[in-house]
């Protein structure tokens, strides 16, 4: 592989100066004249398509010469795969070719000027006819089945649209979009979303989904919207729409195991990744890295509690449904928390994360439906579309963020029925806080004076309603979020007291 993509990197030219385009190309047809045939030989299928794809794909001019061809190819053969793992391997071959072709828009201002002006002009069509003619249409014709190797198909028919969908194309003034409309996308997003719902929509008899193509479509409904972020949006309003049509006060065991698989993905898709800065179309703007965190943020706060206090008769299963939408909240926290301390270095974070400005009274200015309000475009674009996807600023709008969802919370449980806020759901709470307190620099602690929100919980009025045993474990949470300086400066407000 390295020998053949040495020969037609050398035939292509260098950085400063293209050979003639005929000596690539003549090299190119005499492989793929070798190997078209193997194509339509299940023997042969996979080596042969390594070998032309990968020469066609060693640069950029190879793939815009012969890329339409490639793909005419292995779309004649997926029309009349010779059996299963033949359509596995060509599937391979074409999700391979998804990925090296993302590699040359990625790497196109290395090479030599021509290479950028030829992807601005390449012929698309064969990219726009990969998802209803070749993907969806094998999807159609095999997701009935659940055969092992049927399974290894859909995967990667999943796998492939997600490389579909985040192809980008170069604009004629330089700046990049997403390959396919927005309609496209869309279709895309509701059938991984279709997949990663069944598990609620339908029962434990009816639902065969495999569990492995569960987790890749999660990966790949994820990988697609990063890009196209409408797509993250939709998901959550289709899982809020099935959840809220049920009767949680009287759930089935498996119902439950639904339920706590759905927000746990819901919030791994959302929040695992940071949204790309790439316009989706021609006309739109940069999404906020933010957005899909407030997205699931607003969704979950939305449907809580599914389980209202006139239907719990215990503190057993009633309270489940309501532990699991908190717990998916606390996960969301990690997960985009992670993500921020992966993507940026951390003397970036440090500097980023300290503020002068008191939070807590600038928070309490904000309505309770903050965050709802956020989710909103005009109004999510208007707070946070300023902020690049690799400005560290993220991370310290996201803790802002996570401690108004904190005093939310606490607000919450201290007005709130003790038959919901049980001592799991307020341990749950209590365990948001010290995440959200913990990431906060000592500085910011300080300057909020959260050591004096551990006791007041953050200034809520208790009424006649309020949960009396609650106290303790609202105060930990909050006391097991701060560094010594602010400990201290609450041992010294003691003193004074």
């Amino acid at each position: 592989m390295d020998v053949l993509r040495a020969i037609a990197n050398k035939l292509d030219g260098s950085k400063s100066q293209k050979l003639p385009i005929e000596l690539l190309k003549n090299y190119i047809d005499v492989v793929f004249k070798d190997c078209r045939v193997d194509l339509a030989n299940p023997a042969y299928t996979k080596q042969a398509g390594v070998l032309v794809m990968t020469v066609i794909t060693s640069n950029i001019r190879g793939y815009v010469l012969e890329s339409a061809a490639l793909i005419d190819c292995v779309r004649q053969n997926l029309r009349q795969p010779k059996s299963p793992s033949h359509t596995k391997d060509l599937l391979l071959i074409l999700n391979s070719f998804l990925k090296s072709r993302s590699e040359l828009v990625a790497s196109r201002k290395q090479g030599h000027p021509e290479d950028e002006e030829q992807l601005k002009t390449e012929s698309r069509d064969h990219l726009d006819a990969l998802f209803h003619d070749t993907y969806l249409k094998i999807w159609t014709a095999n997701s009935a089945e659940t055969g092992s190797e049927n399974v290894e198909t859909l995967k990667h028919i999943l796998q492939g649209l997600a490389l579909l969908a985040n192809q980008k194309i170069v604009q004629q003034d330089g700046s990049v979009s997403l390959l396919h409309s927005a309609a496209a996308c869309s279709e895309i997003c509701s059938l991984l979303s279709q997949v990663l719902l069944k598990g609620l929509t339908l029962s434990s008899n009816d639902n065969v989904m495999s569990s492995s193509l569960e987790e890749e479509a999660q990966l790949a409904l994820r990988a697609v919207v990063m890009t196209y972020t409408p797509g993250y949006d939709e998901f959550a309003r289709r899982a809020k729409a099935e959840i809220q049509k049920r009767d949680w006060a009287n759930a089935s065991e498996y119902s439950l195991e639904a339920l706590k698989s759905l927000v746990f993905r819901l919030a791994f898709v959302g929040c695992s990744e940071i949204p790309s800065d790439i316009a989706f179309d021609a006309t739109s703007k940069s999404p906020s890295p933010l957005q899909h965190f407030i997205t699931l943020t607003a969704t979950l706060l939305d449907l809580f509690p599914l389980v209202p206090a006139s239907s719990i008769t215990s503190q057993t299963t009633e309270s489940l449904p309501n532990s699991y939408i908190v717990a998916a909240l606390h996960a969301g926290l990690l997960f985009f928390r992670d993500t921020c301390i992966s993507k940026y270095p951390s003397q970036l974070l440090a500097s980023h994360s300290g503020s002068d400005t008191d939070w807590i009274e600038e928070l309490s200015a904000l309505p309770q439906d903050w965050i709802q309000q956020l989710r909103a475009p005009e109004a999510a674009g208007s707070a946070f579309e300023s902020i690049g996807e690799d400005n560290p600023e993220v991370y310290r709008q996201f803790l802002r963020l996570g401690l108004f969802l904190t005093r939310h919370l606490y607000r919450a449980v201290s007005v709130g029925p003790e038959a919901i806020w049980n001592d799991r759901i307020v341990g749950q709470v209590a365990n948001i806080a010290a995440l959200v307190i913990r990431n906060l620099s000592e500085r910011v602690q300080i300057t909020c004076g959260l050591g004096r929100e551990a006791f007041n919980h953050f200034t809520e009025p208790p009424t006649a309603n309020s949960p009396k045993h609650t106290s303790e474990l609202l105060t930990r949470g909050v006391l097991e979020g701060l560094w010594p300086g602010a400990m201290a400066e609450l041992v010294r407000l003691c003193s004074l007291a």
